[in-house]
């Protein structure tokens, strides 16, 4: 486009450029960049080592061939954490960064902050004995001494600007690589007594809640449509199995075969009770479409089968709730048709488009946040614990599309060992070598976004490898934590005043 006359003229209207989070951009995108760039200045603002959405096609080499054919400004001071923090981290990533392509830079506080004698980096490793029960124990582990630090009053907030004052639960974050072994935190959490609220990450659009309402809407619009029969009555609208929906029988549309046949008796009675409640609204509903406005009719759904108030039950059951009813008063707003409108919700889920989801309380309230270090990107807590930290996480082993587009597979022919045609192996090595990379860039972004205090956490295996036996080794200023068992919820002991 840059490239035709119209795109010319549009470029022509600009003389400076200016690119924030420039370690995120991609081959493509700075082909537009340099598209601009003849015809302006461009100014790039970044840090290659916060470059964490390869997943995107973000290449960090594109910032440092930027750098190296630039002016360059260093920025060295650091007005987040504290000074015993950003020497840690200075130390620890000198290590980490050393024979890959990230270039370590030291960081310097900035900020004025009181005295702390507790320390200001602990690493919380209880031993297991394989993965699956280390996340558990780390989980549990984690739970209990963020419960204790708030509850004893063991630390306060030091920053020079912030209120004297012990630590809350609101203080506190819980970043994870992913939200696969998000359960095992959230019991471990509940468990001990520890409010907590997730942070998605993934905006409104995307949240579980709001999908399941568009699919519901535009399967009342076409009863037909399969895929959205199971994914509405699978969802808590009707609260069954998928499997459940394969003794449906006959050519009616699926919420509705329950009507025409008697119970089979893999399915319990309970669970058909709800088939053939859901199947009446559904015809109900179906009724209703022609007659109501959009924002009656998902007041209907959601009054009769209590959609809103189980969601409640679930975990992060508030910020749940809270999307339901945005997304009711957006129905309620709206001129279109509940189909239009719930086509739309889903066509900004697949565009990715970001909207924060509902607010559930004030920032201020006293629950600990747990989210991706994605989602954490840009922001900063008091106290910051980076979950999950046991063996590295190796990558996938399927096909690999190279940053300057070159593309190679592994072939099946029947036999046990793969077939790897000619620059595979190559390409795999490359890839491999840049996830690597991308492991420790996230790193550095989790551990950096604690202001006062950092917990690590992982579970020590009978061979520990990664990060984690790094920490294990004697740093100075670091403490490693002793990681009983969690006490029951009522022993809590209350917090001091």
């Amino acid at each position: 486009l840059l490239r035709s006359p119209a795109g010319a003229a549009v470029a022509a209207g600009y003389d400076l450029v200016l690119v924030d989070e420039y370690q995120d951009t991609s081959r493509i995108q700075q082909a537009i960049l340099d598209a601009l760039a003849r015809r302006c200045e461009l100014f790039g603002v970044g840090d290659e080592k916060q470059s964490i959405y390869r997943f995107r096609y973000a290449d960090a080499a594109v910032f440092r061939e930027l750098r190296g054919a630039s002016a360059t400004y260093p920025l060295s001071g650091s007005f987040r954490s504290r000074p015993e923090i950003v020497s840690f981290v200075n130390d620890l990533f000198r290590e980490l960064f050393a024979g890959g392509t990230v270039e370590a830079q030291d960081l310097r506080s900035e900020r004025e902050w009181r005295p702390k004698e507790a320390p200001c980096v602990q690493v919380v490793a209880p031993e297991a004995r394989n993965a699956a029960k280390g996340r558990r124990a780390e989980a549990r582990a984690l739970a209990r001494h963020l419960r204790d630090v708030v509850e004893e009053g063991r630390l306060r907030r030091t920053a020079g600007d912030a209120e004297d004052r012990p630590l809350r639960y609101g203080d506190c974050a819980i970043l994870l690589r992913a939200m696969t072994g998000l359960l095992e935190y959230e019991r471990a959490l509940a468990d001990a007594g520890v409010p907590y609220v997730v942070w998605q990450g993934r905006g409104y659009y995307a949240a579980r809640e709001v999908v399941d309402l568009a699919q519901l809407l535009l399967l009342l619009h076409d009863p037909h449509d399969t895929y959205r029969a199971v994914a509405a009555m699978t969802s808590l609208l009707c609260g069954v199995p998928d499997g459940d929906l394969l003794h449906l029988q006959g050519k009616a549309p699926l919420p509705l075969r329950v009507l025409s046949q008697p119970r089979p008796d893999a399915v319990p009675a309970d669970r058909w009770d709800k088939l053939r409640l859901f199947a009446e609204r559904f015809g109900r509903w179906r009724e209703q479409m022609g007659r109501l406005e959009t924002g009656d009719l998902v007041e209907a759904v959601l009054k009769e089968t209590r959609f809103a108030d189980l969601l409640l039950l679930e975990p992060d059951g508030r910020r749940r709730y809270a999307n339901l009813m945005k997304a009711l008063r957006r129905a309620r707003a709206t001129a279109d048709d509940p189909a239009t409108y719930a086509r739309t919700l889903l066509e900004f889920r697949e565009r990715e488009m970001r909207e924060s989801e509902a607010p559930i309380a004030a920032e201020d309230d006293d629950a600990v946040k747990v989210m991706t270090v994605h989602a954490a990107k840009g922001l900063e807590f008091p106290l910051v614990a980076v979950a999950d930290l046991g063996p590295d996480v190796h990558g996938r082993g399927g096909a690999i599309l190279s940053a300057d587009g070159r593309f190679a597979f592994k072939l099946r022919d029947g036999t046990a060992e793969p077939i790897k045609p000619p620059g595979y192996q190559e390409l795999r090595d490359v890839d491999k070598e840049q996830e690597r990379d991308e492991r420790r860039r996230l790193l550095y972004v989790a551990f950096t976004r604690a202001q006062e205090h950092l917990v690590l956490s992982g579970a020590r295996l009978e061979r520990t490898n990664g990060v984690l036996a790094m920490l294990l080794q004697p740093r100075p200023g670091v403490e490693i934590v002793d990681a009983a068992p969690l006490t029951a919820p009522d022993e809590r002991r209350r917090r001091h005043a």
